[in-house]
């Protein structure tokens, strides 16, 4: 159905618990699995590293959820994986929107770009499953 999958990754300064997957375990998963289409929720929280970690992984793409709003953070993921492999991602009852949109609004990207990370690129990843199930896009 070629449905998105949502991977909760982080990785804790002090250590994640048994069980709590990171960016390095989900690229793993996409070499696995080249043809579904994964999502690394919150790059990892460390956005450095996970970037890093999928950049190979061309299945994964990451949201921009769930860690500070952080200057240069969008830029790289633009620069390293492409802007067709960021999503936004709220992180809400956790994340205020302002500080979550924050990032992609105050990132030095093209509008078009912005576009794409705000909509477009989880509308395309969205498509093949709603269409499957009769929605008309």
């Amino acid at each position: 159905m070629k449905a998105p999958i949502l991977q909760h990754t982080y990785m804790k300064i002090t250590g994640n618990l048994a069980g709590e997957s990171t960016p390095m375990h989900l690229a793993e998963l996409a070499r696995r699995h080249p043809h579904a289409p994964l999502i690394c929720s919150h790059a990892g929280a460390d956005w450095e590293q996970g970037i890093r970690a999928i950049r190979e992984a061309k299945n994964v793409v990451i949201d921009v959820a769930g860690f500070d709003p952080t200057s240069g953070a969008v830029e790289m993921a633009v620069r390293e994986l492409g802007v067709e492999r960021i999503v936004f991602g709220s992180d809400a009852g956790i994340r205020t929107f302002a500080s979550q949109l924050g990032k992609v609004m105050g990132a030095d990207i093209p509008d078009s770009s912005r576009k794409l990370i705000l909509s477009g690129n989880l509308k395309r990843m969205l498509t093949p499953i709603l269409k499957s199930k009769g929605y008309r896009l």
